[in-house]
């Protein structure tokens, strides 16, 4: 029974309350449930996908529930909902909103480094200030110390959004309690912002025309592998789930090599087999998964790296 005689879809986020309890973790608004897209109704309280992808994993498909439930439709039943489905007019995208650049520049002018640079300093000294600045890295007080800032800036320049998040100094791991993490737009409580974010490090794409593409999970890899494999542009998607078609449009033109996490080389292959049909030249590092375990390499490219700061060559 195909997805698309039932026309059902994941609930577009509009606001916390289209978010609920998952069934499995229990975690508050993290599960997404499932509508029928020709009646807006749910398929069934407990139908959808938990965000917490690594951590929970729960995803009980609307297939699932009508094998589940017995529930079948007539051909002519089918071709009524298909039909109904191809009226629904789609609403236009929403533009997206900008932050002033004014506020980058604000950001690279705190005094002090933030945790991250810290954390970068002490394993390669102020040699990499240079590729920080390049990434547009800044720095913003909150929770008591100096953050740094990811700034989401476009390939045309406009300024997305900055997501601030909180490091260890001394060890570069993130800090992750729930409140380790904020937008720039939500802290400055920017009304109707509409948030549509694109890769980090997209800004760099028209200054190295014939680089490499890598694509990895988070910024901070990013940075350590721009440091340390410079012949490579490096961008990031902001997390696992962030691999998107709407983000890779960008990188239609270029050679692209992804880099998932250890443990996501699946999911970042099947993903890049549905971006191949607008990134002509992409494929799917299997690196992580080669070298032993997470133990050994670490859990990203940033931490193999790390461990192993002779072994640029096997890139």
């Amino acid at each position: 029974m195909s997805k698309e005689v039932f026309t059902v879809a994941l609930e577009k986020y509009n606001g916390p309350s289209s978010r609920y309890p998952c069934p499995s973790c229990g975690k508050f608004r993290k599960f997404t449930r499932y509508i029928d897209v020709v009646t807006g109704e749910y398929i069934g309280r407990n139908v959808g996908l938990c965000d917490r992808v690594d951590s929970c994993g729960y995803h009980y498909t609307p297939k699932q529930y009508y094998e589940d439930n017995k529930i079948h439709l007539s051909s002519d039943q089918m071709s009524m909902r298909v039909e109904a489905a191809k009226r629904i007019t789609k609403p236009k995208p929403k533009e997206p909103s900008y932050i002033d650049y004014e506020a980058v520049t604000k950001s690279n002018s705190i005094v002090g480094p933030n945790t991250l640079e810290v954390f970068i300093a002490s394993i390669y000294g102020t040699s990499a200030r240079r590729i920080l600045e390049r990434y547009r890295l800044g720095s913003y007080n909150l929770w008591g110390e100096i953050n740094p800032i990811y700034w989401q800036i476009d390939r045309a320049g406009m300024v997305r959004t900055g997501k601030v998040m909180r490091y260890d100094p001394a060890t570069g791991k993130r800090i992750k309690d729930k409140a380790a993490l904020h937008w720039y737009h939500a802290l400055h409580k920017t009304k109707g912002f509409n948030m549509v974010q694109c890769l980090y490090g997209e800004h760099l794409l028209p200054y190295y025309p014939d680089k490499v593409v890598g694509v990895v999970e988070s910024e901070k890899t990013a940075l350590i592998a721009a440091i340390e494999l410079n012949h490579i542009l490096w961008l990031a998607t902001g997390g696992k789930s962030n691999l998107s078609i709407s983000k890779m449009n960008a990188l239609q033109d270029r050679r692209v090599i992804l880099y998932p996490d250890a443990g996501s080389y699946d999911s970042w292959s099947i993903k890049a087999d549905e971006i191949s049909k607008v990134v002509s030249s992409i494929s799917v590092s299997d690196l992580l998964e080669r070298e032993t375990t997470a133990e050994q390499n670490g859990d990203d490219i940033a931490d193999f790296l790390l461990l192993h700061r002779q072994g640029g060559a096997i890139f």
